[in-house]
């Protein structure tokens, strides 16, 4: 059954494929960036993440202010901030369920498909060495220009 759903999928993303791998891999991880970010676009409340993330900087602000003359009330302070904080990470939790489905369904299936390292770094990275996944090396950055172009908050 894997190998039939493998089989479809290497002929859905044949003409990505027949590239270099080096190219191939890239657009790869920018198609599957710029869904996750779509997602996260079409699932999240922004105004309502927006609201939240500016209460609890301003609630922060506050916190730090009041532990220098009152702690009991920083700590009352510091529990509001809290729930908060749960709000927000329950807004952002909607898109993780879509978004697990599509990295769960591309993610094993691209290992298959790009072995060994994609390209050979110049450097070694700490911790990680020169095979470093070509893959993270462009979601990261790219992730964060699809988030500012469509104006994703997180």
């Amino acid at each position: 059954m894997i190998e039939a759903y493998y089989g479809l999928l290497n002929t859905i993303f044949s003409p990505i494929l027949g590239l270099p791998m080096s190219i191939s891999e890239t657009i790869m991880a920018l198609f599957i960036t710029f869904l996750v970010t779509l997602i996260y676009k079409k699932f999240i409340d922004h105004a309502a993440m927006k609201d939240v993330k500016a209460s609890i900087k301003a609630m922060q602000h506050e916190v730090k202010e009041l532990q220098k003359t009152n702690p009991e009330a920083a700590n009352k302070k510091m529990s509001e901030v809290m729930t908060l904080t749960n709000k927000q990470m329950k807004l952002s939790m909607k898109p993780m369920l879509p978004t697990m489905v599509i990295v769960f369904a591309l993610l094993p299936w691209m290992a298959t498909v790009y072995t060994g390292p994609i390209v050979n770094l110049p450097f070694e990275l700490p911790y990680f060495g020169a095979d470093f996944g070509w893959h993270m090396i462009i979601s990261i950055p790219a992730s964060q220009l699809f988030r500012k172009i469509m104006g994703v908050e997180l």
